[in-house]
């Protein structure tokens, strides 16, 4: 998980992580969690996530897969 990538590309399509949780029907704790890598995203909040950012198959993977 890269953790600055997700949260720049979260600012360059105008929103911020509230927006983001309540996106994804998750409260803003577990968002957070989940980017500390204490918990995973699901498939399908990944899903979401690329269309909610509007980013590519490589920009997902680069995002989520990051070592």
């Amino acid at each position: 998980m890269n953790k600055q990538l997700f949260k720049a590309t979260a600012l360059l399509a105008g929103l911020n992580m509230k927006n983001i949780a309540e996106a994804l029907g998750i409260n803003t704790t577990t968002l957070y969690r989940k980017l500390n890598n204490e918990s995973d995203f699901t498939r399908a909040e990944i899903q979401s996530l690329r269309k909610l950012l509007k980013i590519t198959p490589q920009e997902v993977e680069n995002i989520f897969f990051a070592d």
